[in-house]
C-alpha cells in the first residue's frame, strides 16, 4: 500500500478543519494525530504544518505575493498589485540593488519576470538571432 505524501495529509487536514466551529477543531486535530500514530508519519508533522499553512493560504485568498525590486515599493505600486493578485493578498518585499529596475513578482510556483534587466537580455537576443 502507498504511502501518503505530506501535502496530501496536509490537504487532509484543511479539509477535516476548514468549515469546522472552532469549537470542534481541537477534537479534530486529536483524531489526525491519531491517524499519523497509527500511520507512522507523527515525525513529518512540523512539514505538514508548514503544508498546511501554504494550502490554507491559497484556498482563502490569502498566500504572499513576493516581490523584488531595486527600491522599495511605494503605496501606489503595492495597490496596483494587489488588484491584479487579489486585495486579500499579502505583499513580501525583497530588494535587490543589482536590478537595473523593475521588478520580479512571484506568486507561488508562477514568476512574472518585469525587470529592465530581462527586458534588455530578451531584446539582445531577437537582434542577434
Amino acid at each position: 500500500m502507498r504511502k501518503h505524501t505530506v501535502r496530501q495529509y496536509a490537504k487532509a487536514l484543511y479539509a477535516m478543519t476548514a468549515e469546522l466551529p472552532e469549537k470542534l477543531v481541537p477534537k479534530a486535530l486529536d483524531a489526525f494525530v491519531e491517524i499519523l500514530i497509527r500511520e507512522r508519519m507523527l515525525h513529518k508533522a512540523e512539514q505538514m504544518l508548514v503544508e498546511y499553512e501554504s494550502y490554507a493560504e491559497k484556498m482563502t485568498g490569502a498566500s504572499a505575493i513576493d516581490v523584488v525590486s531595486k527600491y522599495a515599493l511605494d503605496g501606489k505600486i503595492k495597490k496596483i498589485i494587489q488588484e491584479k493578485f487579489g486585495k486579500k493578498r499579502r505583499i513580501t518585499e525583497a530588494i535587490d540593488e543589482t536590478l537595473a529596475g523593475g521588478c520580479i513578482i512571484k506568486d507561488g510556483d508562477i514568476v512574472y519576470d518585469a525587470t529592465i534587466d530581462t527586458q534588455l537580455k530578451k531584446l539582445a537576443y531577437h537582434i542577434t538571432h
